[in-house]
């Protein structure tokens, strides 16, 4: 350690071998996620996943961004927001 409390490169470098395989584990598990999602959202992950430098007990902070569709009429934008399985969460 550091004398600032900073990690290391080596518990840097272990960190991030451990958080991509996290993320792997993650993409695995949406797999069908991304069939129904493609071209249509991007997920961004921040702080320190998205360092690639998380630890045992680091939370997970996503940003999830989504086509828009707007309204020709009104010019009211929408997100439509679809889960796993295609189901438009929007719809009753």
């Amino acid at each position: 350690m550091f004398s600032s409390g900073g990690a290391s490169m080596g518990e840097i470098t272990d960190r991030r071998a451990k958080t991509d395989a996290r993320i792997k584990d993650i993409q695995g598990r949406l797999g069908a996620t991304e069939k129904v999602a493609l071209g249509k959202a991007c997920v961004y992950a921040t702080g320190s996943f998205g360092r690639r430098e998380a630890g045992a007990h680091s939370d997970l902070d996503l940003f999830i961004v989504s086509e828009t569709t707007r309204d020709s009429e009104s010019g009211d934008s929408e997100s439509r927001f679809i889960d796993a399985a295609g189901y438009d969460l929007h719809q009753g």
